[in-house]
Order: structure tokens, then C-alpha cells, then sequence
């Protein structure tokens, strides 16, 4: 299953206002940095990927002034629960990325380092370096479009299955985003190529195929210091494997996300995702293994993400967040009508400078 894992993380998220200026300020500058909650979620949109790690999007023009930033972080995943695969799907990374924006357009690079499987004092089950490329449009007030290009190499250090398997991967995306207040969000369509890379003489990767993930919904301002995020959260996956096999995921989520302002400084963000289906089939009849893989009747993530200025160059971010699932497994899975529990605790931290 794929691991939505391209961090970006929180990115100075409702914290930084204005780049510091070189010369005093007016009273007019210093009135319109202190803008109101409301007035920054406008001009913004709040991207959630699925790992839990928050992206902020400015909308608008720019300016002429090039306005560039840098970010540094680490993430962690940690799977407990039943013992036959939950070592497997631990995830730790350290990235660094770097953003420069002017007028209408953005330029974005993010470099990530990714450790999978069983991680120890050896070192992991696999390593695996990820390269993102983006480029963003401001096609009016209120809608972007942006292309992304991911580059993955993998290696393999221990003969043991891991969430991200032994792969040289490639992958085009193509978005959108919108900051209308009964309609903002966001959603990419994309398409992986996999190298298939041969792990003790079996070709691994999942081949080729195509893929979306969006998340939409309105902002509720409750108060001058308090908004509540509805959205519908959806993503599938549709890949044709080296070996045959054609497999499809699904995962449909309601999100609800408090934004609090809690000082100029401090936002705290609370959120809890409810899973409606969650669902991986292999639908090839080629291999006499298609079915259901697994399927989670239940699952629920609760978060708390937090970001904090400074002063006008530096800020910090983090989250924590704990993740409750049950896996049935169906024909494909070889623990058929077996319940298995899965949990996981996530964290991160990131530190950022503009320029």
C-alpha cells in the first residue's frame, strides 16, 4: 500500500505574516501584520496529507519581491499491535526543503531521507531517498495549479518485507487548490512508474499506475480566535504489478480540524479523522490470488499540531498523533475473516527560516 509520506510539513503555519523589513515600520504596517484569524485563513489553504503532515498554501499575488524560505525536520511512525507485520511498517525520515515564491508563481524542493521496516542499531530493512519537485500557479484570488515531479531511489539493507519495498520510482502529479470559504481544498491525480527491482530473484515495486488524494470542505469562523474545519477527505490507487498482479486501495475520511490562535505567536490545531472504508484488492484474475487483501471497519486518528513564531525569521512546528485501526483480512491476505489490530503513535518536528 502506498505511504503518503512526502513531507512538508506545517511550513510556518498562521505564524509568519510579513518578512522583516529592513527600514522602521508604520503604524499602517504594524496594524496589517496583527490581521485577524479569519483574515489569514482567507488569503490560505490548510493541505492534510494522509500521513498527518500539514502543508500551508498562500494565496494571492505575491509581490515582486522574491520571498524564500527554509525548513529542516524529522517524522516518525510506529506501529504496534499484532506481531506478524507491525515492525514492518515503521517509517522514520529527516528532510530538508526550500521554498522561493514571487508574484503569481512558487518554486519548491524538498529532500528526504526515509528509513523502513524494522529499524535498530543496524540501521532499517530499507533506505530510500525522495526528491520533490514543484512548481505553483496562481491562476486567480482564489485557485491555484501546481505540477510536481518525485524522484525515489531505494535501497535494501536486510532480507525482510517494509512498507516501502526495494523500488526506484518515478511519479508525475498534477494539482489543484482552492480558497473559496465553502470550497476550500485541495486535490492531486498523478501517475507512478516503478523500475521493479529484484529482491532475492523476485521482481518487487508495484509496476505502474495512477492514483488521486483531495480533501475539501468549508471553514466555520466560530470567533476572532477560533475556526472549525469540516472536509471530506478521499484517495485511491490503481497499479498494475511487474508480477501480474492489478491491486486498488481506497481510503474515504470525515476530518474535523480546530484552529485556535491561542497568542500572535502560538496556533494550535486539534484534529481527529474518522475512517468511513479503508480497502486493498487485488483485482487481477492472472495469479488465482484476486480478492479483498484486507479491509478496516474502523479507524480513528486523533491529532494535536502546533506551530509558533519566533520573530520574523525563525518558527517551529510539531505534532503528535495516535492512530487506532482494525485490519480484516479477506481471500488475497492469507489470514482470511482474521481481525488484526493496528496501532500507531506519529510525531514531528520542524524548524524553519525565511530569508
Amino acid at each position: 500500500m502506498k505511504k503518503k509520506l512526502s513531507m512538508l510539513g506545517l511550513v510556518v503555519f498562521l505564524g509568519a505574516n510579513a518578512f522583516a523589513e529592513d527600514t522602521p515600520q508604520t503604524m499602517e504596517q504594524l496594524k496589517a501584520e496583527n490581521i485577524t484569524l479569519k483574515e489569514k485563513l482567507a488569503n490560505t489553504v490548510v493541505k492534510v496529507e494522509d500521513s498527518g503532515r500539514t502543508e500551508l498554501i498562500k494565496q494571492g499575488d505575491q509581490g515582486e519581491d522574491w520571498q524564500i524560505s527554509a525548513r529542516t525536520y524529522i517524522e516518525n511512525e510506529l506501529y504496534s499491535g499484532y506481531d506478524g507485520f507491525h515492525p514492518s511498517e515503521n517509517i522514520f525520515m529527516v528532510g530538508t526543503g526550500l521554498n522561493a515564491v514571487r508574484g503569481k508563481w512558487g518554486y519548491h524542493l524538498n529532500i528526504e531521507q526515509r528509513l523502513t521496516g524494522h529499524i535498530n542499531s543496524e540501521g532499517a530493512d530499507n533506505q530510500l531517498i525522495r526528491s520533490d519537485w514543484k512548481v505553483r500557479y496562481q491562476a486567480n484570488d482564489k485557485v491555484g495549479v501546481a505540477f510536481k515531479y518525485r524522484a525515489e531511489r531505494g535501497n535494501q539493507k536486510r532480507a525482510a518485507w517494509a512498507a516501502e519495498s526495494n523500488r526506484d520510482r518515478d511519479r508525475v502529479e498534477l494539482g489543484i487548490d482552492t480558497g473559496y470559504e465553502y470550497l476550500s481544498g485541495w486535490l492531486v491525480v498523478g501517475h507512478d512508474v516503478d523500475s521493479g527491482q529484484s529482491q532475492n530473484g523476485v521482481v518487487s515495486g508495484k509496476g505502474k499506475g495512477w492514483y488521486y488524494e483531495g480533501d475539501m470542505g468549508p471553514t466555520f469562523q466560530l470567533s476572532d480566535d477560533f475556526a472549525l474545519r469540516p472536509t471530506f477527505y478521499s484517495t485511491g490507487e490503481f497499479y498494475h504489478g511487474y508480477g501480474g498482479e492489478d491491486n486498488t486501495m481506497y481510503d474515504h475520511q470525515i476530518r474535523l480540524m480546530g484552529i485556535y490562535q491561542a497568542t500572535d505567536k502560538l496556533t494550535i490545531m486539534p484534529r481527529i479523522r474518522y475512517s468511513l472504508y479503508r480497502g486493498v484488492e487485488n483485482t487481477s484474475n492472472k495469479t488465482g490470488n484476486e480478492g479483498t487483501v484486507y479491509e478496516s471497519d474502523f479507524r480513528v486518528r486523533a491529532e494535536l499540531l502546533a506551530a509558533y513564531k519566533i520573530n520574523d525569521q525563525w518558527s517551529v512546528d510539531g505534532g503528535i498523533a495516535y492512530d487506532w485501526q482494525d485490519r480484516e483480512g479477506g481471500k488475497a491476505s492469507g489470514w482470511d475473516k482474521e481481525t488484526r489490530t493496528l496501532d500507531m503513535f506519529w510525531y514531528t518536528l520542524g524548524v524553519n527560516y525565511r530569508f
